[in-house]
């Protein structure tokens, strides 16, 4: 009898226990430094992409700054025309770079290659350092 109750109290105190650490609220990352979103946004541009060459240049830095990403979509994306399935309250790094790129869009021959891009802007998760926008521009 005196060992069935404590094994009560212990299954009991563990119930507790579990409850107490699946009660703790989850720490949140920490925020990728602009460095490193710099330099995660010189890489990604290093890269070709299906329609857009990689870097013909070194890329040099615009500007970095961090908003939300509604902020974000609102300034550079033509008033937030794009849909990224995110919460607007993320935060985010807006990377905006001076390089060359080439638009490898396959069209027809008879069609003139439009002007290389100049600018690319890179949006990335301010926690993850996902890409989860891009935009190149003349």
């Amino acid at each position: 009898m005196c060992y069935a109750r404590v094994v009560l109290l212990l299954m009991l105190l563990a119930g507790c226990s579990a409850n107490v650490d699946s009660a703790a609220p989850p720490t949140a990352s920490p925020l990728i430094s602009r460095e490193t979103a710099i330099e995660r946004a010189i890489q990604n541009t290093a890269q070709s992409r299906p329609e857009l060459s990689m870097s013909l240049v070194e890329p040099e830095l615009e500007s970095a700054e961090q908003l939300t990403l509604a902020d974000a979509t609102q300034r550079y994306f033509a008033g937030g025309g794009i849909n990224l399935n995110h919460d607007p309250a993320t935060l985010v790094w807006v990377v905006t770079l001076d390089g060359i790129w080439l638009d490898e869009f396959p069209r027809p021959t008879e069609l003139p290659a439009p002007a290389p891009y100049r600018h690319v802007v890179m949006v990335l998760n301010a926690r993850t350092s996902e890409e989860m926008a891009m935009s190149a521009r003349p």
